[in-house]
């Protein structure tokens, strides 16, 4: 009898990827946004172009919110105690467009290289 095919999607963990930052307390937080929630990922692939105003300087506010809602549903899945506020308080906006980028690097590549599975050329 053949064996069953499993497919084990624990073994399909992302590359850690962390940013590490010192809140207005002093404390020093290191956040874990390796795992990218589909949502999120899906959300990316509908607003490639408005994502594209930040290299051109041209972000719009609901361009910002929608990274910032990007940002903080990655941040969830590993620290549900950043919001919004905890953003505003503890980041200038040299570092919250650095962890925008961040955060959206691997989707962008990936989106960027594949196409259903394949190269694009």
């Amino acid at each position: 009898m053949a064996e069953p095919a499993i497919l084990d999607l624990d073994e399909l963990k992302p590359v850690p990827r962390f940013f590490v930052i010192t809140e207005a307390g002093g404390e020093k937080l290191k956040v874990d946004v390796s795992r990218i929630p589909f949502v999120v990922t899906l959300t990316i692939m509908q607003n490639l172009e408005k994502f594209q105003q930040i290299e051109d300087g041209t972000v719009d506010d609901s361009t910002w919110m929608l990274l910032m809602e990007i940002v903080l549903k990655t941040i969830n899945v590993t620290k549900p105690k950043i919001d919004e506020s905890w953003i505003k308080a503890n980041l200038d906006l040299v570092q919250c467009i650095a962890l925008i980028m961040f955060v959206l690097d691997p989707v962008v590549k990936r989106i960027n290289t594949t196409k259903l599975g394949q190269k694009k050329k």
